[in-house]
């Protein structure tokens, strides 16, 4: 009979295989199994209100799907009807910023000592320093990205759907290790979900206040990168100063612009740092090398997608491993409490 020590390494090697044969079928399955997950997080905010309607307004089930998917389809088509003209206003005034760079390097060189070093600046290249289309090649990259989300929208509505036809009309509430983690999966989905609107709406409104160009979309992406904790913020906060920067409108306001540059990043921190962790909870808390690790594990298997789920799943997966006895060590090591999950022994 194989000792305690031996059990223990048989039981870490078989799960090493079982994480690099499920990560390698998460890999090669991932054009089903990202909209897959996003429609199970729409699922899961679209649950409250299918109750609503099935519970307290009396709607027959059929009648309550059709309502809910309709609205759900109406919030996607004016996301994306937003997006794209948003795309149609950026190619007309690309011309504008443009001419802004061409002239912020010029006065760059001429600032330049280069006469000390016996360069003649007639004979430098002054798109040298940012070539042509570059703001408008990495806004439209970063535009591209949600809109390929938004592609997918016809897949994921489907798979919504079919939860929605599946999700019974008046549920009994689940007790035990399911209705726990059932519970606090939901609890912890909807206050990320809030968190992230509410940082998406102040980031557009502060933005629109200042008259900032493509504050919509500045938005948008403010609510998107607030999934991914701490670099997410930081990209969001980051992601507006090239256009104040350029804009021809505010290039004589100098308050206008810091106040610009300056409002997304306290909103991003306040939301971030004081009111989240009051709403969502420290009970999910992860420790900073979990979460980078998340970001760079679910990235490289999924792409940018990956990384915007990686916080729900992961935080999802801590609370599945909390509530089994076996895999609760894990959990405490994904928290970051070494002393709790065995390895000091």
């Amino acid at each position: 009979m194989p000792g305690e020590h031996e059990r223990r390494t048989q039981t870490t090697c078989l799960l090493i295989i079982a994480t690099v044969a499920i990560a390698t079928a998460l890999y090669w399955l991932r054009p089903v199994m990202v909209p897959f997950m996003i429609a199970l997080f729409i699922w899961t905010v679209l649950t409250p209100l299918f109750y609503i309607q099935t519970q307290k307004l009396r709607f027959p089930h059929l009648l309550a799907v059709v309502v809910t998917i309709a609205i759900a389809f109406l919030f996607f088509s004016i996301t994306g009807t937003i997006l794209s003209k948003a795309v149609g206003n950026m190619t007309e005034k690309f011309s504008d910023y443009q001419g802004e760079i061409n002239r912020l390097q010029e006065s760059l060189i001429d600032a330049m000592p280069l006469d000390r070093f016996g360069v003649d600046k007639e004979n430098v290249d002054k798109s040298a320093l940012l070539p042509p289309d570059t703001v408008r090649n990495t806004l439209l990259g970063l535009t591209n990205v949600v809109i390929s989300l938004i592609s997918q929208g016809v897949l994921i509505m489907i798979f919504v759907l079919f939860m929605l036809i599946g999700t019974p009309a008046h549920p009994r509430p689940a007790k035990g290790f399911l209705g726990d983690a059932l519970k606090q999966i939901t609890g912890f989905l909807m206050a990320k979900l809030w968190m992230s609107l509410l940082t998406g709406v102040l980031v557009w409104l502060s933005l629109h206040l200042c008259k900032v160009d493509f504050a919509i979309v500045f938005g948008v992406f403010a609510f998107l990168l607030n999934f991914i904790p701490n670099i997410g913020s930081i990209i969001a906060s980051v992601l507006p100063i090239p256009i104040v920067l350029l804009d021809p409108d505010l290039s004589g306001n100098t308050v206008m612009q810091v106040i610009a540059i300056a409002v997304p990043g306290v909103v991003e921190f306040c939301v971030g740092n004081l009111l989240e962790p009051r709403v969502v909870g420290k009970s999910l808390g992860l420790h900073p090398i979990t979460i980078l690790l998340s970001l760079i594990f679910w990235g490289v298997l999924w792409g940018i997608q990956g990384m915007f789920l990686a916080m729900p799943i992961t935080a999802i997966i801590k609370i599945l491993l909390e509530k089994m006895e076996l895999t609760r060590p894990i959990a405490a090591l994904l928290a970051g409490r070494i002393d709790q999950s065995g390895l000091e022994n």
